[in-house]
């Protein structure tokens, strides 16, 4: 197998980050690798910064969606592996020969990592980034930030789903296990994710963004995934727990029982998610904070399918 790598970096007005991105890239390279940018239209001074490096590829690609950003670079590029990198990761040195030990082991599809967080960084950014593992393993799921797939392997399953608005790494994923090929997680594959959700207000604002594509990759393979199973019980327990408080108020119970008994169902799903977590990825001081993120998550994500289902519906009555 060649070991020449292909850096595929989509881009939106992303001047504040791009280049510190190509830095880290050129730093790290091999002499045969090659970088791509592929700008979404930008209207700021992305491409300006870019043609600063000579030896950077840039392919501009107005309205596309993020997977047919990362498609068109996989199509003008030449090298057997594929490194999908966002514009605003840092790719730390030892990354490249992690990756190519990664790709030599049989069967091996696709590999990278669950990006990391700056050193200084929010209890938010923190706790979410708590789930992942800390030693090399298959997983059935790697995000497209940091996401390197062989070539081969890219064509056989046609690539990033373009119709797709988000979880196209969701999508690609599933793709590739379902050929037979394994997806491993190296952590040695450091990357460093400089936008992420500080606050809970931008945590809410990220999800529901990730959600956007919900109900198009809930039944991906064919079966409902559990993140979505968790989040219609939870919506359950919404529908369980109000009742309790607003309409049983003739039963024999105080006021504060029943508010009790609807608290400690709307908890219970959050809870045990981040109890899973934890012990998932032994990271225990994360257990309250994830109950409180995941608690966002849920809501989020019944908004997004509400919003898609009434979408729907609509449609079907308009016809």
């Amino acid at each position: 197998m060649s070991t020449k790598i292909s850096f595929i970096i989509p881009v939106l007005n992303g001047e504040k980050y791009i280049s510190n991105c190509l830095d880290y890239i050129i730093a790290e390279k091999g002499e045969h690798d090659e970088i791509i940018v592929v700008d979404n239209g930008s209207t700021d001074s992305t491409l300006e910064i870019v043609k600063n490096y000579p030896e950077v590829k840039v392919v501009v690609k107005p309205d596309a969606t993020i997977a047919g950003l990362r498609n068109c670079g996989a199509k003008v590029s030449k090298n057997a592996l594929l490194a999908f990198i966002d514009c605003d990761c840092l790719v730390y040195r030892g990354w490249r020969a992690a990756i190519i030990k990664t790709m030599f082991v049989k069967n091996v599809g696709a590999t990278g990592s669950v990006c990391d967080v700056p050193e200084k960084s929010t209890w938010v950014e923190r706790a979410w980034n708590s789930q992942r593992y800390s030693e090399r393993r298959p997983v059935p799921y790697i995000p497209s930030a940091n996401l390197i797939i062989k070539r081969e392997v890219f064509e056989l399953i046609g690539g990033f789903s373009e119709h797709l608005i988000t979880d196209e790494d969701t999508d690609i994923c599933y793709k590739i296990s379902s050929t037979g090929y394994l997806i491993i997680e190296e952590p040695n594959a450091k990357v460093i994710h400089l936008r992420n959700a500080s606050t809970l207000r931008e945590f809410a604002k990220k999800e529901k963004w990730h959600a956007t594509s919900l109900h198009d990759t809930m039944f991906i393979n064919g079966l409902i995934d559990k993140s979505s199973i968790m989040t219609l019980l939870y919506a359950l327990g919404i529908v369980c727990a109000i009742p309790i408080i607003v309409l049983f108020k003739n039963i024999s119970t105080s006021l504060l029982t029943r508010f009790l008994v609807s608290l400690s169902i709307l908890t219970f799903i959050p809870l045990i998610t981040a109890a899973y977590r934890i012990i998932q990825f032994k990271k225990y001081k994360y257990f309250f904070h994830l109950n409180i993120l995941y608690h966002i998550y849920y809501i989020v994500r019944i908004n997004s399918l509400f919003a898609a289902f009434y979408k729907k519906l609509q449609n079907k009555l308009t016809y």
